[in-house]
């Protein structure tokens, strides 16, 4: 966490925009090397916040770690975003697939400088028939949540008590 704050000094410095890639083990509740070193993601999700807000909300996020996509836990509807995109593995994955696909990833979006192709690339070395990786933005879950709040709260019931509360 204390590097995480590292990032924010070096970015005002330089105004390069951060890429920030964390690898290492990972469950449903967080990330972290063994029980009692963990950081579990509304820790980490504080920690992201003051970064995403400096760089403007154009942070990425790339969780090389099981079950990284997890971290969508810390797109919550009433906090501030933690990241602009987060990148992730659906599931738990071995250190050799995961360390293939990474590379594959990087090496794509480098060489090609085309981010759908290069999250293709990295999800096919592991295995072409599904999506190992997952990728999320705050945006798209801004509007599936807003989506699904305005299809609950527009049907003639909902609307019927907001206007008796209102009265």
């Amino acid at each position: 966490l204390s590097y995480v704050r590292t990032i924010s000094d070096d970015f005002r410095a330089t105004k390069r925009l951060p890429l920030l890639h964390i690898e290492t083990h990972g469950f449903v509740d967080g990330i972290g090397p063994a029980s009692g070193q963990e950081i579990l993601w509304p820790d980490l999700m504080q920690e992201l916040i003051p970064l995403n807000r400096l760089t403007q909300l154009r942070l990425i996020v790339v969780l090389a770690a099981c079950e990284g996509l997890w971290g969508l836990q810390m797109a919550q509807p009433v906090e501030r975003a933690a990241f602009l995109a987060l990148l992730g593995p659906n599931e738990r994955i071995s250190a050799a697939k995961l360390a293939a696909a990474c590379q594959t990833f990087y090496r794509s979006i480098f060489k090609d400088r085309n981010g759908d192709a290069a999250f293709k690339a990295m999800n096919d070395v592991v295995d072409p028939t599904k999506l190992t990786f997952g990728m999320v933005n705050a945006e798209m879950l801004f509007k599936h949540v807003y989506r699904l709040f305005l299809k609950k709260s527009r049907n003639e019931e909902e609307v019927s008590k907001r206007v008796e509360w209102v009265v």
